[in-house]
Formats: C-alpha cells, sequence, structure tokens
C-alpha cells in the first residue's frame, strides 16, 4: 500500500467516525434528550465561560477551560501559589517554561486570547499535514488535509478544551522534519522546548540514542534545564520556593487523580482501563491496586523494544506515544494528539511502502471518537476501547521488529540514517 493509498483510508475511517459520532450525539442530545455524556463526545461543551475569571467555575469546567487556567497563571508572578492563595482556585500545574512562554498572551483579553490561541494552532497543524500529504490533486489534497488535521477525535477535543498538548504536538511534528534532515541540534533544542511544558515529551530523546546523537542529547538536557531555571527565576517568591510550589502543584493533581469519576472521563491510560475493568468484575482489583506497577512494565518494554528491536521511525515515534499515554495515571484524550507523528509520517510519500494496512486502521480507529456506549455514570467506552487499541500497536510494533531482527539480523543500532 502506497503512501496515497494509506492516506485515503485513514481519512475515510476517521470521517466515518466523525459522522457516526456526531449522528449519534445529535440523535441522543436533541430527539431523546439526553445529558452529557450522551449527546455529546466532548467534555460537556454547554457549560460555557462565566466570565466572572477569579471564580472556581470558570477554571477547567467550561469550555476552553484548559487554556483558561494557564493564560490565568501565567497573568500571575508566583503562578504556583496562586491556587493556595484565592479560595477555590487550584494550583497551576504545567511545567514553569509554560507560564513564562505564555505571558504575553496573558496581557491580552481572554477572549483574544482563545482566538489566537485557537487560529495559529489550528492553521499550523493543518498546514503541517498539507505539507506532508503528497497527493497532487489540490482539492483532493485540501479535502484529506481537512479530515485528517481537522476532523479527529483528539484535534477536536484538545481545542474544545483549549490545551497547550497541540503546542507539544507541533514542535515534536518539527523536531521529527528536523531529525529526517540530519539538523540534530535543531531537533535537539526543539525537544527541550516540548519537554518545558509537559515533562514526557523528554522520551522522544530514545530517538537520538540508536543513530549516537550524544551532542544532541546533551544539547536538549542541558536546554531544558537551562529554560526550567530560567522560568523559575522569574517568579516572585524565587527559585527554592517555586519549586516547592511546583511539587505541590504536582501532588495535588494526583490527589485529584483519585476522586470520584472525573479522572475517568475521556481517559487513555493503564490505570484507566484497569479501573473500568474492576468496577465490572472483582478480579481485576488486585491489578489495578497494582496499576503503577503494570504501568512501569509496560515503559520498560517499550524503552527497552525501542533501544534492542531495528525499527523503522515511525514504529519508535508509534512505541514512544504508546508509553507517554498509557503510563501516567490520568492520561486525558487531548494526548492521543501525539498519535497524529506517527499517523504523519507513514502518510508521507517518503515512507516505505513496509506498512502494513492494518497499522493504518489501528491509527484511525485510535483518531475517532468512542463516546458511546456509556458504561457506567459519565464513563464512556474510549477509557476502555482506547487503552487496547495503544497496546495492540505495541504489541504490533514489536512484533514486526523482532520478525525483522531474524529476517536481518540486525538490530536498533545498525544502519545510519534515519528512515521512515
Amino acid at each position: 500500500m502506497n503512501a496515497q493509498k494509506r492516506t485515503e483510508l485513514l481519512a475515510l475511517i476517521i470521517l466515518a467516525g466523525f459522522v457516526i459520532a456526531v449522528a449519534l450525539a445529535y440523535v441522543f442530545g436533541f430527539y431523546k434528550e439526553s445529558p452529557y455524556p450522551y449527546s455529546t463526545f466532548l467534555f460537556i461543551p454547554n457549560d460555557n465561560f462565566t466570565g466572572q475569571l477569579d471564580a472556581a467555575s470558570s477554571l477547567g469546567v467550561h469550555r476552553f477551560g484548559d487554556l483558561h487556567a494557564v493564560w490565568f497563571a501565567a497573568g500571575s508572578s508566583d503562578p504556583y501559589f496562586l491556587g493556595a492563595a484565592t479560595p477555590g482556585l487550584s494550583r497551576a500545574s504545567y511545567f514553569p517554561f509554560t507560564y513564562l512562554l505564555f505571558k504575553p498572551l496573558s496581557w491580552l483579553p481572554y477572549p483574544t486570547a482563545v482566538v489566537l490561541f485557537l487560529l495559529t494552532t489550528t492553521s499550523a497543524t493543518f498546514a503541517a499535514f498539507w505539507q506532508r500529504i503528497g497527493s497532487q490533486d489540490n482539492i483532493q489534497r485540501g479535502l484529506l488535509t481537512l479530515i485528517i488535521a481537522g476532523l479527529t477525535y483528539p484535534m477536536l477535543f484538545n481545542q474544545d478544551r483549549g490545551n497547550i498538548d497541540i503546542i507539544i504536538v507541533l514542535l515534536l511534528w518539527v523536531m521529527l522534519e528536523m531529525m529526517m534532515r540530519a539538523k540534530w541540534q535543531v531537533a535537539a533544542l526543539l525537544l527541550a522546548l516540548a519537554a518545558t511544558f509537559k515533562g514526557l515529551p523528554g522520551l522522544f530523546a530514545l530517538l537520538f540514542i540508536p543513530v549516537r546523537k550524544w551532542a544532541a542529547i546533551a544539547t536538549s538536557v542541558v536546554a531544558t534545564v537551562g529554560m526550567t531555571l530560567i522560568a523559575f527565576a522569574t517568579m516572585s517568591s524565587g527559585l527554592e520556593h517555586s519549586v516547592d510550589g511546583f511539587r505541590a502543584s504536582l501532588e495535588s493533581f494526583g490527589v485529584f487523580a483519585n476522586v470520584g469519576t472525573t479522572s475517568l472521563q475521556h481517559n487513555t491510560s493503564i490505570s484507566g482501563l484497569l479501573a473500568v475493568l474492576a468496577h465490572w468484575s472483582p478480579v481485576f482489583t488486585g491489578a489495578f491496586d497494582s496499576a503503577g506497577v503494570i504501568s512501569a512494565l509496560v515503559l520498560l518494554i517499550t524503552v527497552t523494544a525501542s533501544l534492542a528491536l531495528p525499527l523503522l521511525l515511525w514504529e519508535r515515534v508509534s512505541l514512544i506515544v504508546v508509553a507517554i499515554t498509557l503510563v501516567p495515571a490520568v492520561s486525558f484524550d487531548y494526548r492521543l494528539l501525539l498519535i497524529l507523528l506517527p499517523a504523519g509520517l507513514i502518510i508521507s510519500d517518503r515512507t516505505s511502502s513496509d506498512v502494513p494496512t492494518y497499522v493504518v486502521v489501528l491509527f484511525g480507529l485510535i483518531l475517532i471518537p468512542k463516546a458511546l456506549p456509556v458504561l457506567w455514570a459519565d464513563i464512556g467506552a474510549g477509557t476502555l476501547i482506547n487503552p487496547i487499541l495503544m497496546l495492540a500497536l505495541l504489541v504490533a510494533v514489536i512484533t514486526r521488529g523482532i520478525q525483522r531482527r531474524r529476517r536481518t539480523g540486525a538490530n536498533a543500532w545498525t544502519g545510519g540514517p534515519v528512515t521512515i
């Protein structure tokens, strides 16, 4: 299957999933007047912003709520203690450089900041896929770009939330492009910038190891630490106090992850999967209690496979995406945006024909909504299905790597240039 056919198949699955999900939400929401989560595959979109910027209800719940939390905290000189000082507000939970970068956005009125963020990130995503899709027919190319860049569930979910994961994905997209052009230092700096938003993108440093780009890894580590320290130093409470506040913010998020069903809504993680299974049957209670150990095992397997097996770039990227998505206790569905990275690689004309159809189908299934059926309360089927699909992708990639090693005798360190 060539790149064009892979692109068309991926777009067909995404479009079909989108149409079916919208139709179901319309039937349940309009005709049956069913509430959330039957009426939408997004996150309570009818709960709109109240305009009270200091109210607890304005943080995180309303449409674009994730962006408002960043915008609000970035406007403070001491974001990690903003929540502690203002009753009803949660602590800032992102890495410090996030608030330094978003500082200019905080100078704008919130509605203006929302429009600017959404237009910029959506346009950049469309441009990225337009460049990657190789169709000679511009009308067809435009339609494929619209579907793959604009109608996937994680893209719609992320933009509805206004989450910064879209920026991380775009940085990593350009990083991969720089790697394929052998611009390793530039790629290292882009990786560092992505890691200063959230720590988990740092796992993409695994891509530099089989090609022995030690200097690039060092550049990325130094840049990440340097930017983080600079951001801490700009906070009014000082370096040591800000570090304590950041640690407290991570602890408060950990507490949130174990309260009620909120953390299970739109969640793609090993812990979420085991929580669903344990809810249905006490047989899985022990597994749920050991969710941390099982998640650590998945991380170990993905890292080992990435470093030991002869894999193509899209396969190695897929393994890292699986780890970043499944391992955290809470992994909300905007993190599925990371699947756009290997998906973007397999639709490129530069990609070898060694991409099986079932992998394209797996990518497509991961990228469509799965709100129905509702499992219980406000927990949709995606919390069960998406982790299983990600594990299937993990097994598929590792199996291909093992088969390639037996067939060729190669390992992850064999060969030179990055091949997709």
